[in-house]
């Protein structure tokens, strides 16, 4: 299926006569019988990033980012980071990406920045 935005109107025009809603409920009924797989070996590497939390907070605090590719969603082990590693620290969530805009960054400057421990 192919949808087209149109921008001015905010109306979303189907191709092939099948809706968007049409087609999201015939996709959710087909994943419904997909038996998922491989969730121990993803459960594993879920703990295995876990216990880099505290490495990645020093970087953070340090200046550098953080890329998460691959792959797969990375929208739970973030949310989870956020919650867990810095929950005595400000955290800005951004979630999805609008057609409308082009950053895919959203840069952020706070004065009194906590500093990188080495310093």
């Amino acid at each position: 299926m192919l949808e087209i935005l149109n921008l001015d109107k905010k109306e979303a025009v189907s191709i092939n006569g099948i809706s968007n809603q049409e087609f999201t409920e015939e996709l959710r009924e087909a994943s419904t019988n997909i038996e998922p797989k491989h969730q121990n070996d993803v459960a594993n590497l879920i703990n295995s990033y876990k216990s880099l939390y505290p490495k990645w907070v020093f970087d953070l605090r340090c200046g550098f980012g953080l890329l998460m590719y691959g792959f797969g969603s990375k929208k739970s082990l973030i949310e989870d980071f956020a919650s867990t590693a810095l929950a005595d620290h400000s955290v800005v969530v951004i979630n999805g990406l609008l057609v409308l805009h082009l950053s895919r960054a959203v840069p952020l400057k706070q004065p009194g920045n906590a500093k990188c421990p080495l310093d």
